[in-house]
C-alpha cells in the first residue's frame, strides 16, 4: 500500500470576530476573508481544529490545510485513507474537503492568509465539495486516526497532480460552508477542538499521510511473487505486462513468474 505524505501543510487560525457569517459585514465575519495568522512549521498543533463562542469575546476558528504531490498517480486508486496521529483534543468532529485550484499553497509554495477561504466556493461549483465523511469515531491521542476518502478524492488524486485538502469542524463549520447558510454558527458557550501532529513532527511515525490502493498491486518483498493479473489476452496463461520487476534475490522467468532460485 504506497503512502504519500504532504509537500505543504498550514495551521490557520482567526479569532474574536463579532460575526460568524454576515453577508452585510463581511470582514468582520470569521468563515470568510484572510486568516489571522498561518503556522507552517510547528511539529503538532493542540488545537488544529477548533471552534469557540463565547458572547463576550466573540469567534474563534482553525483549520488545517495540506497539498499533496499525486503526480505520481497513474490510476484511480481503489481506497486511499487519511491518517492524523492525534495529539490532544478530542471534541471537535471533523471532516476533509476539498480547496480551490488558484489556492496559493502548492507542493513548492507555503499556504498564504488569503488560502483561507478557499475553501468556501469549489472553482465554479455552487458548494464545496467534501472528500470524506464526518469522522465519528472516538479520537485517539497514541495512534493514527483514519479518515476514509471518498470516490470525489480518489479521482482527483490521479486527475489532479497537486492534491489539496483543507481539514475543518464538520457541525459548524463544513455545514455553514455547504449550505451557505448562518443557522448552522455555534451557540454560546462552544469549544470544540481537535489536535494532531503535523508535517515537522520528528518521527515520520506521526505525520500526516494518505495511505491508497490500487489495482497493480504491491512491489513483491525480496524472494516473493506477486501476479497483478492472471489471464493473458486470450484467456488462458498469465499476462506479463503487469508484472512488477522483482526485489533482490528474485529472477523472471519466461512465463512471467518472479522466483528465487527455482
Amino acid at each position: 500500500m504506497p503512502d504519500i505524505y504532504p509537500s505543504k501543510v498550514a495551521s490557520m487560525v482567526k479569532d474574536d470576530y463579532p460575526y460568524w457569517i454576515n453577508f452585510g459585514d463581511f470582514p468582520n465575519s470569521i468563515i470568510i476573508g484572510n486568516a489571522d495568522s498561518v503556522d507552517t512549521t510547528s511539529a503538532h498543533f493542540d488545537q488544529a481544529i477548533r471552534v469557540v463562542y463565547d458572547s463576550a469575546t466573540g469567534y474563534d476558528l482553525s483549520r488545517y490545510y495540506m497539498v499533496f504531490d499525486t503526480s505520481g498517480i497513474t490510476e484511480t486508486p481503489l481506497s486511499a485513507t487519511l491518517k492524523l496521529y492525534g495529539k490532544s483534543g478530542t471534541a471537535s468532529n471533523i471532516i476533509a474537503i476539498k480547496m480551490n485550484t488558484n489556492t496559493l499553497g502548492s507542493i513548492s509554495t507555503d499556504f498564504d492568509a488569503s488560502d483561507w477561504s478557499q475553501t468556501n466556493v469549489i472553482d465554479s461549483q455552487a458548494q464545496e465539495a467534501s472528500y470524506s465523511a464526518e469522522y465519528t469515531g472516538a479520537w485517539s491521542t497514541s495512534g493514527y486516526n483514519q479518515i476514509a476518502l471518498n470516490a470525489t478524492a480518489l479521482s482527483d488524486m490521479v486527475s489532479l497532480s497537486t492534491f489539496r485538502i483543507a481539514i475543518v469542524n464538520y457541525t459548524y463549520d463544513r455545514q455553514t460552508l455547504a449550505n451557505i447558510d448562518p443557522s448552522y454558527a455555534p451557540p454560546d458557550g462552544t469549544n470544540v477542538v481537535t489536535g494532531f501532529y503535523s508535517l515537522a513532527a520528528a518521527s515520520a511515525a506521526n505525520r500526516p499521510v494518505i495511505s491508497y490502493t490500487t489495482a497493480g498491486g504491491e512491489t513483491p518483498a525480496a524472494g516473493g511473487i506477486i501476479v497483478e493479473r492472471t489471464l493473458g489476452s486470450s484467456g488462458r496463461g498469465f499476462s506479463t505486462n503487469s508484472i512488477s520487476s522483482p526485489a533482490s534475490g528474485g529472477r523472471v522467468v519466461g512465463n512471467g513468474f518472479k522466483t528465487n532460485g527455482f
